[in-house]
């Protein structure tokens, strides 16, 4: 009887058992392509050493031991993990098009036929032009974008003058505005705060940024999707929402198209699809599931790291209260307090641009960007890298390195003045917040439009202040997709 007991025990567990022993010698065999790194475990490779803790931080530390570009193993999937400016900028920019792929997770294959996640290729160029050209055709410039900017601010500014002096979370209210922005961009339509509707796209896009990071153990370890777990659960709630979401705002829009009326994005991309010249010398077809996708790009990307690079402003001025009477000074000598700032004043406020930079770059609300993929035999920095290698590249580490930046851990605008007072962008050389080269952020003049209007207006009208009793609000963040700022409570005190 024991004998049969053991033989089927037998029968089960050694086919898995043969499996997990053969990914593993691959694995290992495959890691002697990559440059050297942790040697990896079975089944899990050294997601153990960046568990519950800052990936970015953990790898910007292993250059002591391991050098500026090493390998690192989640489960069997090879990382390359570029920390110096050189190596991030060969990926990126000097060998671009050489390292521009995407992983193709089992996670998130839908998300294939968006602009984000899929590889270089013809649907990849037209992709790209048709996201780049219907921007261009609604959004009406800079202009344009900084109209719904300050039309959402006046939203949040009344909501503010409620507060009463009470200490108050910013979180949920600055989230909301930036997604409002874009879905006034999207959609032509600003949501009111419990509209169903908005609740689910708050709710999709909050999930994703929460779950799919460069490091996240399972786009890089697929089978645990089969397990049951809080985050498989939340991959088939996004799934849920998103997809019949996006369909069915495409659908109406479609329904009242009007190529002399377009009305937001949604409008001019279909437009824009419709154009026989945007996809010449190519045979890619725009379907509705490209459509629907690159929508979901605008919404994840658009929304979230505006929000947190806000927050992230409003922690540092917390805790380097001196700014807000010196943003404060410079904004009113320039408009004698009878308006706000516009984008034209911009170049005038040097003060306001060196702290927008300075945020940028102390939040590093991308510290690892998205994954890169190698699309052929190559190297970085002389280490050598396999084609189809995923590649990692450390923003968070370039933006705090000793190397490029004086007591790089402390907010410090004036590092981006000149003596004279003057702003300079290229004071800060190794400063990439956006990325760079064919993959960098395609939204990037929206946020930074955002980022003028909702600083701006913030230290014009208020001041913000640690509750009594409170702590200061930390100065690590949560990473997921981004790093934003864990919640905290602070008191707005209106200026006037």
């Amino acid at each position: 009887m024991f004998y049969m007991l053991f033989k089927v025990i037998g029968t089960i567990l050694i086919p898995p058992l043969i499996w997990v022993v053969w990914i593993y010698i691959k694995h290992l065999v495959d890691c002697l392509s990559y440059p050297r790194g942790p040697f990896p475990l079975p089944l899990i490779g050294n997601a153990y050493l960046i568990r519950n803790r800052e990936s970015y931080k953990v790898f910007s530390k292993f250059q002591k031991i391991y050098g500026s570009i090493f390998g690192f193993s989640i489960g069997s999937t090879r990382y390359v993990v570029v920390n110096n400016l050189e190596g991030i900028q060969e990926v990126l920019i000097k060998k671009g098009s050489q390292f521009a792929g995407r992983p193709r997770r089992a996670t998130w294959s839908r998300a294939l036929n968006g602009l984000v996640a899929c590889d270089p290729s013809p649907r990849f160029k037209v992709l790209r032009k048709l996201a780049s050209s219907s921007l261009k055709i609604y959004a009406e410039g800079l202009v344009g974008m900084e109209k719904k900017a300050a039309d959402e601010y006046s939203h949040l500014n009344r909501k503010l003058q409620t507060m009463n002096g009470q200490p108050v979370s910013l979180q949920n209210m600055i989230e909301l505005c930036t997604l409002n922005i874009i879905c006034t961009i999207l959609f032509n339509h600003r949501y009111e705060e419990n509209d169903k509707e908005f609740q689910d796209i708050i709710k999709y896009s909050n999930l994703t940024v929460r779950i799919f990071s460069g490091t996240s153990f399972l786009p890089s370890i697929p089978w645990l999707r089969f397990l049951p777990s809080a985050t498989s659960r939340s991959i088939y709630e996004i799934i849920r929402i998103r997809d019949p979401l996006l369909k069915k705002k495409l659908q109406e829009h479609k329904s009242s198209f009007d190529e002399n009326n377009l009305r937001d994005v949604t409008d001019a991309l279909i437009k824009v699809s419709l154009d026989s010249d945007i996809a010449k010398d190519s045979e890619e077809k725009i379907t509705d599931e490209n459509i629907e996708f690159l929508l979901n790009d605008f919404i994840i990307a658009g929304s979230e790291t505006s929000s947190s690079t806000i927050l992230w402003f409003i922690v540092y001025l917390i805790h380097w209260p001196e700014y807000q009477d010196k943003l404060y000074s410079e904004i009113i000598k320039l408009t004698s307090g009878e308006r706000y700032p516009c984008l034209k004043d911009r170049p005038l406020l040097h003060l306001m641009q060196a702290t927008i930079h300075e945020t940028l770059r102390l939040s590093s609300v991308g510290p690892l960007s998205l994954v890169h993929k190698a699309m052929e035999n190559s190297s970085i920095c002389g280490k050598p890298v396999p084609k189809g290698a995923f590649i990692l590249t450390n923003l968070w580490s370039i933006h705090h390195d000793e190397s490029y930046w004086k007591n790089p851990m402390c907010f410090y605008p004036e590092r981006w003045l000149e003596k004279s007072g003057e702003f300079n962008s290229k004071l800060g050389y190794a400063f990439l917040p956006f990325s760079g080269g064919p993959r960098s952020c395609l939204g990037e003049a929206l946020a930074r439009t955002e980022l003028f209007v909702f600083f701006s207006r913030l230290v014009t009208d208020y001041r913000f202040e640690k509750p009594n009793g409170e702590e200061l609000p930390r100065l690590n963040g949560r990473l997921g997709l981004t790093c934003s700022p864990f919640d905290f409570k602070t008191v707005v005190v209106p200026r006037c």
